[in-house]
Parts: structure tokens; C-alpha cells; sequence
């Protein structure tokens, strides 16, 4: 027999009343979300507030888990990194200013406030899921060796005289290779010839289009104080004049001369002509490091493979004649000239490579000696021709003139350049890796590979990187002083955005390595601004 109805009510437990703003006037529009939310019953309020305490309990956990102990006086500052998912950069971030602020309480009892004798300066440190790439004081100063490395530039008054004060060597760390194994001892082979110390740049345009390219000029002076200056310029006259601010300003003594390249050629050898001072227009008979020439085509062509290419004009079925031309006439100029290339946008940061047998000034005084014969890798596949390194009449480089004319395709781009080298060098120098023998041709005797870092710590495919913020980079900072001689900031990628933010990479290595430039010019003529944010380049 079922029972009554009544009963069962009676034995079931009360209810709740529903929460207040459920028994509020529908009229209350700014309830509505509430409303809903929680469906007008105590179910998911509950789970709500379950959720809201958790979520808390679990951050104070966090927290009270990633804190910073200061242990005595006379003890080393340690901070403990348990987040197990989290990359410690991000947790030192995240406590930089944590870490200061223990360190002001920590040195009380020290003789100068706020600046702890060697005792109290924290060691590396060693968290326990990952190793941290610099110590935590380098972090918290900012890019400390990148920074710090440019104190050893020369002032200008030491640049104008060709000399500068000891500094210590640099070493390209592993850096430089031979491009082949090297012959028995008993087996002949051509001595190397002296790469003169020269540096030469070549200007296209009929005028200077940014100051931004001549920070190539400047910083490769500070750094190689003891090589004289080369630039063969369209409209010489005009890019002397042009360029002349900055030469003042770093006091590099300079002479534009007649007859092109043969006349640059006799300039270069003579210690004795006069010279427009930079910095104050007077004749001195003290030889300048800077010459200007004109940039005459033919000059380069004649009398090499290039001269019958050139004649015939094959150089004009291209998207891109003058840089087609600029690439082959960079051999023919150092055919004739002999010394190091390098493009417009390749800033220095160290000196050049100088030869084993160099003197010991040489190697601690920038570069004073002659250089060595060199190609450069751009990636681990190709080399680049943005630096070359040779003596005059080099055979490597009449090989890479004959392939340049071989293989001449004016529509495909970097055929002409970066692949004409890389295609000349596997030709002739069968590189390891490859598994043909160890070639013996004379052009590879002595030649040296420079890794791609050297000159090209910024790929061609990573080349955004230059407009990340610079005091979040200082990793790739630090390491560029160290293991590089100069960066290739790739001109025809980046060169046309206007306006740099002044806390991008680039604009950071610009400031360092070209002083006098941005003095004489302004940040703003370069392209930089200190009211443009920093945003990241998309890649092309």
C-alpha cells in the first residue's frame, strides 16, 4: 500500500531559499548576468566559489615557492626557480626586481652603500629544472659585456693617426677554419701571398641615400686602426662631401682622388701626398686613412675573364644591373687592389682577422698586420660575398670571376653573388663533408673559412631579430662581441623601413658602433626614432 502523498513531502529535506538577487525584481537589468550565471540555485555558486579559492591557494603556493632568500650578511644571494614548466629567464624576469631590492636590504654593513665588495656579488645560478645562460647580476645591469666591449674603441684623435692603444686580442674562438686539409709536408705548394691592410667599400648611388652606411666606414676604421680606408663611389665628389660631417667629427684624415681605381691604386701606395684634414679643411702632409675614388665600371673589367662579359652587355638583361655589376666589379677591384670588402651594411664590432705570422702589435692593436685570405659563410649551406679577403692577383678570385661569367643569370637573384662563390669553392675545394677527396688546386692553399657567425650572426631568415627590444636580447648581444668580427644587417631586406625604433637591436648596435655618425648627423638621419615602438618585422 503506497504512502499517503502527504508523507512523502514530510520526509524530504528542506530546500534552500534561492540566493537574494534570484528573488529581486526582474526589472534589476544589472542582475540579469547573475541571474544566469547561476541559474538562480545554490549548486553553482558553490562550484563557483570552490573554484575562486582554489585558483588562490594555488597562487599563494606558487608564490611562496619562488621566493628569494637572503642568508646572512656574508652570504651569497641565491634565488630557487621551482616552477617546473617555466624557463628560468622567465622567472628571473619575473624577480629582478625582487633580487635588487634584497640586495639594497643585504649591504647595510658594507663601507660605500649600494655596492657590495666582491663577497657579496652572486655567483651564476643553478636552479633546479634548467641552467641559466648568465649570471644574475649581468641581467639585472642589462647587456654588461655588450656594453662594456665598446669602451675599447679608440677616441678620434687616435683614429686620425692610425694607431691606437692596446687592447686585448680577439679570437674568433673557433670561428675560422681552412678551407681544406692541409698538405703533407712533403708536398709543394705556393706560399701565401700577403693580403694588404686595406678596407675596401663600394657605393653605388649617385648620392648617399642614409648615413646609416657610413657606419660601416666608421666602425671598421675605429677597430682596424692600422688599415687605410677605400671607397669607390658613383659621383665621388658628391659622397665625399656627403660623408665629410662624419669624417670630422671621428677625425679621419681623407682625400678624394682623380683617375678611379688606377689612381686610388697609386694613392694607396704613396705616404707622401697632401690631404684635406677632417677636422679642421687645412692641407697637412700627413697621408690620409680614408680615399674617395670614382667608381668607373670599366676599371674593374679590363684585363680580367669579366672584361668580354662586360663589353657585351650582358649585364643589362637583369632585374638588378647595378648590383650585378657591383658584384663583379668587387672582384675585379680586388684583383687589381688586393685587401678586405665588405658591403655597406656590415657594421664591425671586433677587428679583422691578421695572419698567424703577424707581430704581436698587430694582434693587440686591432689589426695592424697584413689579413688573411678569406671567404665567409652566411648559413651553414652558402657563403656570402658581402666580405671577401685577398691579396692582389689572387687565383681564387680570377676562379671566381670565371664563374662568375660562366654561370651569369641576371634574372635569378643571389646567383650572381652568394651562390657564385658557394659554387666556386665546392668546385674547386671539394669542402668536408662532401665525398670527393681533399682537392689540391693552388686557389684553395691557405684560404680560411670564416663560420657563418663570424660576419652573419643574424640570418637571412632570422633577420626580424633586428627589430626586437635590445634589453630583451642580450644574449645575442653579448655573444656578438665575443664571437664576431661585424654583422650583416642585410640592407635590401631591412634598409626600407624608415623609421628604427631607437630600443631595436639594430638601432642599439648602430649607437655603439658608429659614435661620430650619429653625432654628426643625428638619430634621426639615420632612421631612428625614440617615438617609434619597437615591433617585431614580419618575415618576407
Amino acid at each position: 500500500m503506497s504512502a499517503p502523498l502527504s508523507s512523502l513531502h514530510q520526509h524530504q529535506p528542506r530546500k534552500l531559499p534561492p540566493p537574494p538577487f534570484c528573488r529581486a525584481r526582474r526589472s534589476y537589468a544589472a542582475l540579469a548576468p547573475l541571474r544566469y550565471l547561476t541559474a538562480c540555485s545554490w549548486g553553482p555558486v558553490r562550484l563557483l566559489l570552490t573554484t575562486l579559492l582554489a585558483t588562490v591557494a594555488f597562487t599563494l603556493v606558487l608564490k611562496a615557492r619562488m621566493r628569494v632568500h637572503v642568508v646572512g650578511e656574508d652570504q651569497d644571494t641565491t634565488v630557487r626557480a621551482f616552477a617546473a614548466r617555466q624557463h628560468p629567464q622567465e622567472v628571473f624576469e619575473s624577480l629582478a626586481d625582487a633580487v635588487i631590492q634584497a640586495a639594497a636590504d643585504n649591504v647595510a654593513g658594507h663601507d660605500e652603500p649600494g655596492h657590495p665588495d666582491d663577497s657579496t656579488v652572486p655567483r651564476p645560478l643553478t636552479p633546479v629544472v634548467h641552467k641559466p645562460s648568465r649570471p644574475i647580476h649581468e641581467f639585472i645591469r642589462g647587456c654588461s659585456a655588450f656594453d662594456s666591449h665598446f669602451s675599447a674603441l679608440p677616441e678620434a684623435t687616435s683614429i686620425s693617426s692610425g694607431t691606437a692603444d692596446k687592447r686585448p686580442a680577439f679570437s674568433l674562438q673557433g670561428g675560422i677554419s681552412p678551407a681544406v686539409t692541409p698538405f703533407p709536408e712533403d708536398t709543394p705548394s705556393s706560399p701565401a701571398a700577403a693580403v694588404p691592410p686595406r678596407i675596401l667599400f663600394l657605393h653605388y648611388n649617385d648620392r648617399l641615400e642614409s648615413p646609416r652606411y657610413l657606419c660601416a666606414i666608421e666602425s671598421a676604421a675605429r677597430w682596424n686602426p692600422g688599415h687605410s680606408v677605400a671607397i669607390l663611389a658613383r659621383n665621388a665628389a658628391r659622397f665625399a662631401a656627403d660623408a665629410a660631417p662624419m669624417l670630422r667629427a671621428a677625425g679621419l684624415a681623407s682625400r678624394t682622388v682623380d683617375g678611379g681605381m688606377l689612381g686610388l691604386a697609386a694613392a694607396l701606395n704613396d705616404t707622401s701626398s697632401t690631404h684635406d684634414s677632417g677636422a679642421t679643411g687645412s692641407a697637412t702632409s700627413a697621408p690620409p686613412r680614408v680615399l674617395v675614388a670614382e667608381l668607373r665600371w670599366p676599371d674593374a673589367m679590363a684585363g680580367t675573364p669579366l672584361e668580354d662579359w662586360f663589353a657585351s652587355g650582358r649585364y643589362l638583361k637583369s632585374n638588378w644591373v647595378s648590383q650585378n655589376l657591383g658584384n663583379a666589379f668587387r672582384l675585379g677591384a680586388l684583383h687589381v687592389l688586393g685587401g678586405v670588402y665588405m658591403d655597406l651594411d656590415i657594421v664591425s664590432v671586433n677587428p679583422l682577422p691578421v695572419a698567424a705570422d703577424a707581430d704581436d702589435d698587430a694582434n693587440t692593436n686591432g689589426g695592424s698586420g697584413h689579413g688573411i685570405r678569406a671567404l665567409a659563410m652566411q648559413d651553414a649551406t652558402w657563403f656570402n660575398n658581402a666580405f671577401l679577403s685577398f691579396p692582389p692577383q689572387d687565383p681564387f678570385l680570377w676562379s671566381l670571376m670565371k664563374e662568375f661569367v660562366r654561370g651569369f643569370e641576371g634574372y635569378v637573384w643571389a646567383r650572381n653573388g652568394p651562390r657564385m662563390v658557394t659554387r666556386t669553392f665546392k668546385a674547386l675545394c671539394n669542402p668536408p663533408g662532401s665525398h670527393a677527396p681533399p682537392s689540391d688546386a693552388p686557389e684553395c692553399n691557405n684560404l680560411s673559412v670564416l663560420d657563418a657567425h663570424v660576419l652573419h650572426p643574424v640570418t637571412y631568415e632570422n633577420r626580424h631579430m633586428l627589430f626586437h627590444p635590445w634589453n630583451e636580447s642580450c644574449g645575442f648581444l653579448d655573444g656578438l662581441v665575443k664571437k664576431s668580427i661585424g654583422i650583416h644587417w642585410w640592407h635590401h631586406e631591412v634598409g626600407d623601413v624608415s623609421e628604427l625604433s631607437s630600443d631595436s637591436v639594430l638601432a642599439h648596435i648602430l649607437s655603439r658602433t658608429c659614435p661620430s655618425t650619429i653625432a654628426a648627423y643625428g638619430q634621426a638621419a639615420l632612421g631612428i626614432s625614440e617615438n617609434t615602438s619597437v615591433v617585431e618585422a614580419k618575415k618576407r
